[in-house]
């Protein structure tokens, strides 16, 4: 399987795109998504566009905060938090345009749905991959090793969570390397929590949700911690009824696509194994008490995740 946090970035992503009041016009294009949190959009202008050369410097002023697209792979995907500008044009003469690429940045992407508002889009369930989350639960299990995983050792913990449902830690794959020099076979097994909320959620809820855990993770670690990968079943409603549609979901998050200096499970300055009988209670107090704290420990984490700060910043923070 492929390994979270190792994927090349800049990843590109091409496809068809349009915006949702001009379906009629479609563009052929890239989205580029790089670090950190940067998704960039270049499209080409079809040729019969140009026959109107000042339309698409007209969408500059335009709000536009949704675009659709159909990836190369035949995926649905949506920018939300879109915004136009320049694209440099030149015109020549009279009724005439340069073949141009359109640009435009988002601030979120949906991958396998389309969804015109994000904001009143609701979750059933989500997930994440988290840096340092392997090293942190730290199984050597010999039993955990054997492939397909026996399926009773496919969830280590499931846990509730009051009004936010259920988190479980549960087993998303392995990989294998030879060495074929010494005749070692080396297989790791990947963990991340899946969160079942007891009744669907916002996206606002989830991000918060996914950086309320991401920060206990940071404490127990010792360390910033990074986070990729967000996958959810998305529930959208339609005149059949209501469908399930799974997505992944690129946000701005602090941390999101970020590389971090991974610990090793023996420096974890709590880890799982230690806390393991008592971690449905540090769950549950974490999340009910953090609010309380949120605005002394959002200059804690600014601290633990921002290196570029100056001491005197650090100190005051």
């Amino acid at each position: 399987m492929e390994i979270p946090f190792e994927r090349a970035l800049p990843d590109v992503i091409r496809g068809r795109f349009w915006l949702p009041q001009h379906k009629e016009i479609v563009l052929s294009g890239e989205l580029t998504i790089s670090a950190l949190q940067n998704y960039d959009l270049r499209v080409d202008v079809p040729h019969y566009a140009l026959e109107d050369p000042g339309w698409w410097e007209a969408q500059l002023k335009k709000p536009c905060d949704t675009i659709f697209g159909i990836t190369d792979e035949g995926k649905t995907i949506t920018l939300h938090g879109c915004q136009f500008y320049s694209s440099n044009a030149v015109y020549p003469g009279p009724r005439t345009a340069n073949w141009q690429k359109l640009k435009a940045f988002a601030h979120q992407v949906v991958i396998g749905a389309h969804v015109d508002d994000l904001n009143r889009a609701r979750f059933v369930t989500f997930s994440v991959c988290l840096t340092g989350f392997n090293e942190w639960v730290a199984d050597f299990s010999a039993e955990l090793f054997a492939d397909p995983i026996p399926t009773m050792l496919q969830t280590k913990a499931k846990n509730t969570l009051g009004d936010l449902g259920e988190i479980e830690i549960v087993c998303v794959g392995i990989t294998q390397h030879r060495y074929a020099e010494i005749g070692e076979i080396r297989r790791i097994r990947f963990w991340k929590p899946v969160f079942r909320p007891s009744k669907p959620v916002r996206f606002k809820e989830l991000t918060d949700t996914i950086r309320n855990f991401q920060r206990l993770l940071s404490l127990l670690q010792g360390g910033p911690v990074g986070l990729d990968q967000i996958q959810g079943t998305l529930s959208i409603e339609t005149q059949s009824g209501t469908k399930l549609r799974d997505v992944e979901l690129m946000v701005m998050m602090l941390g999101y696509k970020e590389r971090f200096e991974r610990i090793k499970h023996y420096d974890m300055l709590v880890p799982y194994n230690e806390i393991s009988t008592n971690w449905h209670n540090i769950l549950n107090r974490w999340f009910a008490t953090y609010p309380q704290f949120a605005a002394v420990l959002n200059f804690k984490f600014a601290v633990i995740f921002v290196k570029a700060f100056f001491e005197t910043r650090t100190y005051l923070f």
